[in-house]
């Protein structure tokens, strides 16, 4: 879909602006600016004079995306119109956009009132707004169903989905028939880790990823197809003293018949930032600055372990601020460092079994949050599986890698 030394970039606003009654699937890894591509992608459409509508699966993503379009917008001197559904006291209303009912958005777009309008999938479901917008935005779409997907194409005569499989799904509950839970950018996919040319579009550079970073989560999860922008290699963290430098590392914590909490970890993850709060670090356009609390990203699959994490680092003083969360809270956050903390002992002490523990897109975001340096802080027992399936040993292979890939801090 790209043609000659074109930019993912410009292929995707090409290709948007060229739909007629189709769809386009865009893959972007972790920091190659999915929210920036939609953006730039929008704007030129309604510079068309094009409609466009907006949903995800929460008020949260369809906020950060009208932020990027107003940014965007009024880079290129636009002012664009734009329609929201939600609450009067959603937190995610944006302040710019007008605050609209179902009624209210139909007459809108039927009279050309708007340039964009904003909802989620309950709303763009509707048959009163079938065939309402030119083009439809599907952000996040890996962690919408296929399902959900086909419910809401209907009120678009083209469709963009903007997502990454490779990265979190979409949370399931119950019971469903085969495929039924998976993402429309899944089945796109078919169970391949990356957007195939004659399918869709990958957006193959990262902003974020130092190369020695990048190197891991591309080998790893993008058939070795991320690259990097010019200076990320001048991201590092700054002195002699450990952890220094840049790339991926590995602190090995031995402990025994921990599930989803580990004081073990959490002891040494509060003494590691302990040690990195306040030290330099320099980013990639070479400034240098101080590395705080909110450039240090604590990852770790379990609540338990949040609240251990949290009173380790209240024990040794450590200021507030510091971000403790599960993969779910830092997805599209980024920091100078990162540190997942693993919790479990081995694999057999996994409460979830090693389907939650061991999965390669968690491993993704976790270490892919950082700019600089990412540190897993584990249990040695966590690469010495014994498997007995191959999916298990495809489950266990990203771990294993890291590992492999890692520096070993002591």
């Amino acid at each position: 879909m790209r043609t000659g030394d074109e930019t993912a970039g410009d292929a995707a606003v090409r290709l948007a602006v060229a739909l007629r009654n189709s769809y386009l699937p865009i893959q972007g890894p972790p920091g190659t600016g999915k929210t920036y591509t939609a953006a730039e992608q929008i704007v030129e459409l309604i510079a068309r004079g094009r409609t466009v509508g907006i949903t995800a699966r929460s008020h949260a993503v369809i906020h950060n995306l009208i932020c990027a379009v107003y940014e965007h917008a009024g880079a290129h001197g636009i002012a664009p119109r734009v329609g929201q559904h939600a609450d009067k006291d959603n937190p995610f209303l944006h302040s710019a956009a007008a605050r609209m009912g179902y009624d209210e958005l139909e007459r809108a777009l039927r009279d050309h009132d708007l340039d964009v309008a904003a909802g989620t999938a309950w709303m763009w479901s509707r048959a009163q707004l079938a065939s309402s917008v030119d083009t439809l935005f599907v952000d996040e779409a890996s962690q919408m169903s296929l399902a959900d997907v086909l419910a809401v194409a209907g009120a678009g005569a083209n469709l963009v989905l903007v997502g990454d499989p490779q990265q979190l799904a979409q949370p399931t509950q119950g019971t469903h028939p085969p495929g039924a839970g998976v993402s429309a950018l899944e089945h796109i996919l078919d169970g391949r880790a990356t957007m195939p040319a004659d399918a869709g579009l990958l957006i193959d550079r990262t902003w974020r990823l130092h190369p020695r970073l990048c190197r891991y989560t591309s080998d790893v999860f993008y058939d070795r197809k991320l690259t990097g922008v010019a200076g990320l290699e001048r991201q590092e963290v700054l002195g002699d003293l450990e952890p220094h430098g840049s790339g991926l590392r590995v602190l090995e914590v031995p402990h025994e018949g921990n599930t989803n909490a580990s004081p073990e970890e959490a002891s040494q993850v509060a003494h590691l930032v302990a040690g990195l709060l306040d030290r330099r670090w320099q980013d990639r356009h070479g400034e240098r600055g101080s590395i705080g609390p909110e450039q240090i990203l604590i990852i770790t699959p379990y609540n338990a372990q949040i609240r251990a994490i949290r009173e380790a680092l209240a024990r040794i003083g450590c200021p507030a601020g510091v971000m403790v969360g599960t993969v779910d809270k830092f997805q599209g956050r980024e920091g100078a460092v990162a540190i997942y903390s693993m919790a479990t002992s081995s694999a057999d002490d996994a409460p979830h079994g090693l389907e939650f523990l061991f999965d390669p897109h968690r491993l993704n975001v976790a270490t892919s949050r950082a700019r600089a340096m990412s540190v897993i802080a584990a249990s040695p027992d966590l690469v010495r599986v014994s498997c007995r399936t191959p999916r298990q040993m495809l489950l266990v292979n990203a771990l294993c890698r890291a590992w492999e890939a890692g520096e070993q801090l002591r």
